[in-house]
């Protein structure tokens, strides 16, 4: 038992609450081992003990240096005074007992001593001549003096008053009910001294009945008794000192803490430590061992598991985490892009720059409407590719916007129809080039005058349109809440990644065929090098979405990078286009005007530019 009781290093309190024999086996066991070389076992333990040890000086005697410290309680000591006349009223003389312990107060050796009263007086008077010291039989009288100096050199057993008690409790119950039962009658000529006394009724007799004045009940009206302890501390002299004491009555205790704290011989302020286990940081469950005291901690994450009691991690449910406490499961407030972020700013700047430079390029070409370079490059497609150029631009402020029934809608329809828009005009230029271009075409192509080309725009377009609205009919626009992990949670659109695949392929099938197109009318002869700034612009689309693709599908859990990615390339689509169709022009106009004007041409070239023109 001590052997297990010292492995656990951070355990040092040790509840005492054995009989006697054993207890005195015990703690001669323990001066045994340190006496045997385990001196890390003195002074290693604190004991607090039942009253089986009390105040007596047979358990600490010869071990007061280990046992310095030790708390211990004691029933309430009360002088019975009555049992003090009596008792020193007895002789010795025929009681086996008394004999003993007559013999031992030294008492024996003189033929002048009959009562116990003698003995005590005589005990007396030689502590007074020759002091404590010189009175080795009497060793327990020097010590208990310190406790009760009054009563010295005789000490009532502690039980004494507690047995007195009961005697007197029992007797006066018995006597009222006598009475209330006999009246004034003798308890022979009574109908009791022939019957029985009923339990149940005298009960009510002894509970919660005080018998002594201004003091409590002793029994309380359940039939307990009603404690009343004192606690004492031993010191390294083995002398018992009161530093505390207990009523249940009152239902207070009272301790000298400072007094204790010397005892333990412990500095001002510290207390008294005795775990088997310290108790778990934040963040982490009890896990127990083969102790109900004794456990290991274990890590519960902070974030997204609650422990319960203490010694139970579980996992909140999707969508929730854990309180500050750790105590509750709270759902998780969903986030959305924020336009004071770097996220959100970015691409709008972007955005609004791109919409600047697009009024601009419109501006130029109302202005010079009339030029060659402006007539030639087909104003009705050029200003259908502009209109989805500036859809391009204005979608990046539905996408970082907090998404709405609205926001969504015109998310869903504008990434599909600004593209489409684009791409169907230049699909429309590069088809009719290369259908007035191709080789041993004998008869003029049809379909190639502005109204035409408008037309056939327009029907390209309006497949995009089409399937944008079925869409908003058949899956009507709205929010949802995503969680990309265990601890966020997203405000999004109700569109997935693949209804997004789905609605962008249909440009993508378009920008494949301007991809061909550019590449089939690359060597248009003379001045209809048009075809080359298409090419450029459709092979950095090309190049563009092949890059985008990975980022937006690879970046699942992080909508913050594919919001912005999904804007930028959609917008980096309308500066593409914007820069490698339109610079040249306006640059033309507005920096190179002496080629703004007509030069001599083929035939053919005649009759395309013909083509080509505005209808004013």
């Amino acid at each position: 038992l001590l052997t297990r009781m010292h492995r656990t290093r951070k355990a040092r309190g040790v509840v005492m609450f054995v009989d006697e024999d054993n207890l005195k086996r015990l703690l001669h066991t323990l001066d045994q081992l340190i006496k045997k070389g385990h001196k890390e076992l003195e002074r290693r333990f604190w004991f607090v003990a039942s009253d089986s040890w009390g105040i007596k000086q047979s358990v600490v005697l010869g071990l007061e240096h280990l046992l310095a410290g030790s708390i211990t309680i004691v029933p309430h000591v009360r002088e019975e005074k009555a049992y003090i006349t009596f008792f020193r009223k007895l002789s010795p003389t025929g009681y086996t007992f008394l004999e003993e312990y007559w013999d031992a107060l030294g008492c024996g050796e003189r033929d002048d001593l009959k009562y116990f009263g003698d003995c005590f007086d005589y005990i007396k008077y030689n502590l007074k001549q020759a002091g404590p010291h010189r009175c080795f039989e009497c060793e327990y009288v020097r010590k208990y003096s310190r406790l009760y100096p009054t009563q010295a050199p005789f000490f009532q057993e502690s039980y004494v008053p507690f047995v007195v008690d009961a005697v007197r409790v029992l007797a006066r119950a018995l006597s009222k009910y006598i009475a209330d039962d006999c009246g004034q009658k003798e308890f022979r000529h009574c109908h009791l001294s022939r019957s029985r006394f009923q339990g149940d009724r005298l009960q009510k007799y002894y509970r919660n009945v005080s018998i002594i004045e201004n003091e409590p009940p002793l029994i309380d009206a359940n039939g307990d008794g009603i404690g009343r302890y004192d606690v004492f501390q031993l010191d390294s002299k083995g002398v018992y000192h009161k530093v505390g004491k207990w009523r249940s009555s009152k239902d207070s205790f009272e301790i000298e803490v400072q007094q204790v704290r010397r005892g333990l011989q412990l500095a001002p302020g510290d207390s008294p430590l005795s775990v088997c286990s310290t108790d778990c940081p934040r963040g982490h469950y009890r896990a127990y061992q083969d102790q109900t005291c004794c456990w290991t901690c274990i890590p519960c994450d902070t974030t997204t598991s609650i422990i319960i009691n203490g010694t139970r991690c579980d996992m909140c449910p999707e969508g929730k985490v854990a309180d500050v406490t750790q105590s509750f499961c709270v759902p998780i407030p969903p986030v959305s892009m924020r336009w004071d972020t770097a996220w959100a700013l970015i691409p709008a700047s972007f955005s609004l720059l791109g919409l600047t430079s697009t009024i601009f390029v419109v501006g130029v070409f109302l202005k010079f409407s009339n030029t060659p370079v402006i007539m030639a490059s087909g104003r009705e497609l050029c200003y259908c590719m502009i209109a989805g150029i500036s859809m391009c631009y204005v979608l990046t402020f539905f996408l970082v916007s907090q998404p709405s029934i609205p926001t969504c809608a015109f998310t869903r329809v504008l990434m599909g129809l600004s593209m489409s828009a684009i791409y169907a005009a230049i699909i429309t230029k590069t088809n009719r080039l290369a259908r007035v271009f191709k080789p041993n075409g004998a008869q003029r192509p049809r379909f190639i005058t502005p109204k035409a080309q408008v037309g056939i725009c327009a029907s390209i377009v309006s497949v995009q349109l089409a399937g944008s609205i079925v869409w908003l009919l058949v899956d009507p626009p709205g929010t949802k809440v995503v969680f990309p992990s265990r601890t966020e949670a997203v405000l999004t659109c109700k569109a997935t990644a693949s209804h997004l695949l789905v609605s962008l392929s249909y440009n993508l099938l378009l920008i494949i065929a301007c991809t061909v197109y550019a590449f089939k009318t690359r060597k248009i002869p003379e001045n209809f090098n048009e075809t080359r700034h298409i090419g450029f612009t459709m092979y950095s689309t090309c190049i563009l979405w092949l890059s985008f693709g990975p980022i937006y599908f690879a970046t699942q859990n992080n909508f913050r990078i594919q919001v912005t990615s999904l804007c930028m390339c959609i917008s980096l689509s309308g500066t593409v286009a914007l820069v490698c169709f339109f610079a040249p022009k306006v640059y033309i106009v507005l920096f190179q005007p002496y080629k703004n004007v007509r030069t001599r041409q083929s035939a053919v070239g005649r009759l395309v530019n013909q083509q080509m023109r505005f209808m004013r």
